[in-house]
Formats: C-alpha cells, structure tokens, sequence
C-alpha cells in the first residue's frame, strides 16, 4: 500500500523547514518536493528535509494527498492553472503566502471542485534572509488559516493537524482581516527598509533610475553598522516575494505607508520642540511597546477529539499528522481575533 504522500511546491527556508519538521515528527509520511531552481532542491534533499525531488510539477502534484505552496503569491496562481487538470480526488491544498485575499479568490475560482483549499500565513518574519532551515522554525510561531467558505471541515482538519505536528499556534483569520493588519505588521517594514537603503544611493532615491545604476554613497557607507542593517532587514533575497505582496495587498500597503508618514510628522514635531521629558516619553513608550512585542501571544486553545480522514492512498492524514481536533470559527460570525495558545 502506497504512503500518503506530502509535495512541497518551493524549497526556500519556509517549504525546506516545513519537510524537515513533517520528516523529523511524522516520517512514515512520504514528502516529495519541487523547485524550479535544482540547487534548492539539491540542498533540500542533502538536508533530509525532502525524500524525492520531482522535476516535473505536473508528476509532482498528480501524486499528492496533501500539497504545500511555499512560493510568491502571483506563482501559486501559475501552479493552480498548470496542475489543476491533474489533482487528484480528495487533494488538500495550502500555501504560505504572505497575502490572503486574491489568493483564497484564485483557489474559488480555478480549483476542481473535488480538490480542498486552505489558506495560510506562518508569521516566521523578520529574519535574516541567509538563515539556514530548521525543524523548529514553527515552534511556537502564530501560523494564520483563513478556508474557503466551501473547505469541508475534514480538510480543514488536516491543515490543522499539519501545524500541530510542525509546532505552530494555529490563528483562524479573516483573509481580508489578514491582509489589513499584515500591511503594519510585515509588509510595511519592508517597505521601510527599501526606504531606508534607497536614501543611501542618490542614484537610486529617485524612481525610475537606471537598473544596474543602485550603488551606496561612500560617505554613508562608510558609516553604516549593525543598527542600520538590523532596521534595513529583508526575511528573502528574492524579489519577486515583495513584488508579490505588493501586488496583491496593495491597498493594504498604501493605506499603511500614508499612516506611517503621518508618524513621522508626529515625530518630527517632538524632535523640533527640543523638549526633553517629550522625547524621553517618546522613547519609554516606544521601548515598553518593543518589549511587548518580544513576548509571544497566548490564549485559550481549544481541543476535542481526532478522527480519521482517510486518503486515496489508504492512510489516514489526520492519523498520521497527530491531530488534534480543532473548531474553527462559525462562518459567517465575527472572528473573535484570539490566537490558538
């Protein structure tokens, strides 16, 4: 009998770690990846965070019980179009993208309706972009969902069953809710580190400079140290992960930014007062809220008992991933925005 098989579409630090800790807790589980670049692929299977690389994406995909697409946000819509053909009944489906909205639309619109679709979001950010994956990036990591209205409950549960498994606190989540509060919580600061590293290059301040022209000024260069670097962070080297989240969180994005200048004005008039208990205020405020932000959230988790969903293959998903029944919000009520403990 055939094991219930887990494909990783992308084998980047999130889709890497997530095979290294499916194979380290579950590893009766058969975990397949791919990746359009063969050096991640390489790595990811030297590393045991994978048991076979698949070239073909279509090969790839056909033979999954549960499918995992750690890629940009506008490649998950690619991957839907070219395999959607080829999934096979009962497939559950989910990604880590960084927006929820278009992506959840895509998967309405073009998945087959034998096919099951379940958004999400592990919030791993920010973090230095070369670090190596790990078994443990999820441990203790909120991980959004955000299903369709029309997920079946028993898909539902083998997502959640994959995030109990891999160490994550499970946040059940609107996706456009999702969108609005990630704009502040991630997307804005990469945008201010784009900010940041464009005013050291007048060559690159500027839009529409030449590409290839964006260099650092040797005068600020010079300068620059941990602290510039720690504020100018980006948790990928590829760009096509910002190009994606801007184009499909762009009013989250913008809305945002316009905030964020209005602080800064803020900002600007407490520095101008040369008022010392102001500026001292201003900074107390701002350590007391960077403390708080160091320390995890906690809340109520909710438990019942597992039972089985069976796969194609024979085995049970659930079964396999440890499950620990959760229920979701009621659809069509107010999300209570409590995170999973």
């Amino acid at each position: 009998m055939a094991r219930a098989r887990v494909t990783i579409i992308g084998l980047g630090l999130v889709g890497t770690s997530m095979g290294l800790a499916i194979r380290r807790g579950k590893p009766e589980l058969e975990v397949v990846g791919h990746d359009l670049n063969p050096d991640a692929s390489k790595r990811a299977q030297k590393l045991g965070a994978i048991e076979k690389s698949e070239w073909n994406l279509i090969n790839a995909v056909s033979s999954a019980d549960l499918l995992i697409l750690s890629v940009p946000a506008m490649a998950i819509k690619e991957v839907i179009e070219l395999t959607k053909d080829d999934m096979k009944e009962g497939l559950v489906i989910t990604d880590t993208a960084g927006s929820k909205g278009e992506v959840l639309q895509w998967a309405r619109d073009l998945l087959p309706p034998h096919v099951s679709f379940v958004g999400g979001d592990p919030m791993v950010g920010p973090r230095d972009s070369q670090a190596a994956p790990q078994a443990d990036l999820f441990a203790g990591v909120t991980y959004c969902i955000s299903p369709l209205p029309t997920t079946p409950n028993e898909a539902l549960q083998v997502v959640i069953g994959l995030l109990n498994l891999i160490g994550a606190r499970v946040y059940f989540v609107d996706p456009h809710e999702h969108d609005g509060y990630v704009g502040l919580a991630d997307h804005l600061s990469f945008m201010l580190s784009t900010a940041l590293l464009r005013m050291t290059s007048s060559s690159a301040s500027k839009p529409g400079s030449p590409q290839g022209d964006v260099r650092l000024s040797a005068d600020v260069h010079r300068m620059i140290g941990p602290t510039f670097l720690r504020s100018a962070s980006f948790s990928s080297i590829d760009p096509k992960t910002y190009r994606d989240l801007c184009l499909t969180n762009r009013d989250s994005i913008v809305r945002w930014l316009a905030a964020f200048r209005e602080h800064l004005d803020g900002l600007s008039e407490i520095v101008e007062s040369n008022d010392p208990k102001a500026l001292e205020k201003l900074f107390d405020d701002a350590l007391t809220l960077r403390a708080s932000a160091e320390q995890p959230y906690r809340d109520a988790d909710l438990e019942a008992e597992a039972h089985t969903i069976r796969t194609t293959s024979g085995f049970g998903l659930n079964e396999l991933l440890g499950f620990r029944r959760r229920t979701p919000p009621e659809r069509g009520k107010p999300n209570s925005g409590k995170r999973g403990a």
